[in-house]
């Protein structure tokens, strides 16, 4: 499984959710959230995406959208990160409940 970042522009969500709702993306775990939720500062959606080498070969075309970048580097590490911490806190109040 591998795991990518797609920073989306505002211009662009509309047309992301629209992809995101097709069946190949229903089938893979994803999540799509506003940056400022995240706590990072900047004007754009993340759309985190977990799939095998195989749907990133046959999909990634879809997000070839423009104001949809591929995130990289410190910045992916960074968004990958808050993802993965809003992960664990939900994972964390779901214990309180059992």
């Amino acid at each position: 499984m591998a795991v990518k970042i797609y920073k989306v522009l505002g211009s662009a969500q509309h047309k992301v959710r629209a992809v995101i709702a097709t069946d190949p993306f229903a089938r893979i775990e994803y999540k799509f959230q506003d940056a400022k939720t995240m706590g990072i500062n900047v004007d754009a959606y993340f759309l985190y995406v977990n799939a095998s080498d195989e749907f990133f070969e046959e999909h990634s075309k879809e997000l070839e959208i423009e104001g949809v970048e591929e995130v990289s580097g410190q910045e992916f590490d960074n968004v990958k990160n808050a993802f993965e911490a809003e992960e664990a806190g939900v994972a964390a109040g779901i214990a309180l409940f059992d």
